[in-house]
């Protein structure tokens, strides 16, 4: 398993709030097909790509986290 630093993530959720300040980036509605949301969170899959995130509703993002520690040891 990879471990990932707090410098790490910082830099990549600075990335992302300069980048839609910029215009680089544009906030997209939630990604779940069924949801309707479009207060969202960017998601980072890879933080060694900082700009390409998943774009998900407080509720999804909490449960995709839910769900990553059994999918890390399901890995293993």
């Amino acid at each position: 398993m990879r471990l990932i630093n707090q410098r790490q993530k910082s830099n990549a959720r600075s990335s992302v709030k300069f980048a839609l300040k910029t215009g680089k980036l544009k906030r997209l509605p939630c990604e779940y097909a069924d949801c309707t949301i479009e207060r969202t969170e960017a998601h980072h899959p890879d933080y060694d790509f900082p700009l390409e995130v998943l774009w998900l509703c407080r509720s999804h993002h909490l449960e995709l986290h839910s769900y990553m520690p059994l999918l890390t040891m399901a890995g293993q």
